[in-house]
């Protein structure tokens, strides 16, 4: 009983001092604990730990600050009192937690280039340099312009793409605004770099398709569709002859295979980035799907886990935010499994497909869609 009483007395406390406390304090209060935790930012490598550093800071005060939103709505001098403060307050730390975000994303984006190799149509590498997305073998370069995590293009259909970066900056996802359709980019392998057309001399030229096919052309033979596919592996090319060659790149777009040298084929190319999301230019990855389809099956098997245990933390974090108690005693430890299986996932990211990495980037936005 004396326990009981003990636990009325000290509620009836805190909200006798709650009540005294002005807007302006209760507002400055709030703000300073919101800046202390997103300061971590500065510590961020990945773009999961800038989000979840934001996500942290707005949880840590949601509920006292819907306490005080409520508290003060019958006010109108005090609630905005208590807005404005509080925005006075935190808005150096969002200005520099915003600044720093938006240049990660930048220098991820920019640094190199990227693959997407499940497109039909033969634009396999890209990079993005200097407000320009550029599509190599392309002539076309689509200008663009970067807000944070977000790309607005200046292409035919004005497309508007969010990029996710998830917990490294060797792999990200694209995903349409307006669709809410994803694709998925990889850093190029040497065998990435090789598909494309390559000029070799004034006879022949070659097209080595991702697929496998191999085409050649002449201006005096015509061209021909080889029925042997040509091969890449640890650095050496096998042409549909049988012949090998160990390859060096000069840059992107000058090879040497063996003793022979050649130079990418630059045509006119896409005009718009809605390609990258059509269905229809959609093909898999010989290469990934082969390497990976003795173990794909046990990583869906994780990703059905980790879906799992993200639907349960999104049910208990809606309860635990309209005051179910009990939500929030099982709140933690749904939140760790799911934060373990995140983990796992974005550290196997080089054995997914891209599928299943997709799927990891949607399951992962249905946890981080709630803050």
């Amino acid at each position: 009983m004396k326990k009981i009483r003990f636990l009325i007395a000290s509620a009836s406390v805190g909200v006798l001092l709650f009540s005294c406390t002005s807007p302006d304090e209760k507002a400055k209060e709030l703000a300073t604990q919101y800046n202390d935790i997103l300061k971590g930012y500065s510590e961020c490598t990945t773009q999961k730990g800038f989000v979840q550093t934001k996500s942290k800071a707005n949880s840590a005060i949601q509920l006292e600050y819907e306490e005080c939103e409520e508290k003060y709505s019958s006010d109108a001098e005090k609630s905005k009192l208590f807005h404005d403060v509080f925005q006075k307050e935190t808005q150096a730390m969002n200005d520099a937690y915003q600044e720093a975000f938006a240049k990660f994303i930048e220098n991820a984006l920019t640094n190199g280039e990227w693959y997407k190799p499940c497109i039909k149509s033969g634009w396999y590498i890209y990079s993005f340099k200097e407000g320009k997305f550029n599509i190599v073998g392309s002539k076309n370069a689509i200008d663009y312009s970067l807000s944070s995590d977000t790309i607005f293009f200046n292409d035919d259909e004005k497309n508007v793409v969010v990029v996710d970066f998830g917990y490294d900056t060797n792999s990200f996802t694209m995903k349409d605004v307006k669709t809410n359709e994803s694709v998925s980019f990889k850093r190029p392998t040497d065998r990435g770099k090789m598909c494309g057309s390559w000029y070799h001399n004034e006879y022949w030229s070659y097209i080595l398709k991702n697929n496998g096919k191999f085409v050649s052309k002449s201006p005096f033979f015509g061209s021909s569709t080889s029925t042997n596919n040509w091969k890449f592996s640890d650095g050496t090319i096998t042409w549909p002859n049988g012949t090998k060659a160990k390859v060096t790149f000069t840059d992107i777009d000058h090879v040497k295979a063996g003793n022979e040298k050649y130079s990418r084929i630059y045509k006119k190319g896409p005009s718009s980035v809605s390609f990258l999301f059509d269905k229809d230019n959609q093909v898999d990855d010989p290469v990934e799907k082969q390497s990976s389809s003795s173990g794909s099956g046990d990583w869906d098997s994780v990703l059905d886990d980790f879906e799992d245990f993200v639907d349960s933390y999104v049910k208990l974090y809606k309860k635990a935010m309209d005051g179910d108690m009990s939500a929030i005693s099982e709140y933690p430890g749904v939140l760790s499994k799911a934060e373990s299986l995140s983990n796992k996932l974005s550290n196997a990211e080089s054995d997914l497909t891209s599928a299943q990495l997709s799927r990891y980037t949607k399951i992962l936005n249905k946890m981080t869609s709630v803050y």
